[in-house]
C-alpha cells in the first residue's frame, strides 16, 4: 500500500528545499507496492483518478500527482521528481 500526499506549497520541480514534506495533504491509498504505478494511478489521464481501481481517495477535489509530491511505502517517503522518485 502507498500512501500519496500532494505538495500544499506549490514547489513544482523544486525537490531540494528542506520544507518539501513539511506540508503535505493525503489524497489517497494505492493498493500497490510500485512507486511508478502509483503515479499513474493518481493522475487525470482518461478519466478522474480517484475513480481508479486499487485507489483509494480521500474525499475532496484532487489534481494530478506531480514532481513535488509525496509518496509513502513501508514508512519510506519518496518525492516525485522530473526523472521518478528520490528517497528524502
Amino acid at each position: 500500500m502507498i500512501a500519496v500526499y500532494h505538495n500544499r506549497n506549490n514547489l513544482f520541480g523544486i525537490v531540494e528545499d528542506p520544507d518539501a514534506c513539511r506540508n503535505i495533504e493525503k489524497v489517497a491509498e494505492v493498493n500497490s507496492n510500485s512507486l511508478s504505478e502509483a503515479f499513474r494511478l493518481t493522475n487525470h489521464i482518461e478519466s478522474d483518478w480517484t475513480q481508479n481501481p486499487g485507489v483509494e481517495a480521500v474525499p475532496g477535489r484532487h489534481r494530478s500527482t506531480s514532481v513535488g509530491d509525496v509518496m509513502i511505502v513501508d514508512g519510506n517517503r519518496f518525492i516525485v521528481t522530473s526523472n521518478g522518485f528520490q528517497q528524502v
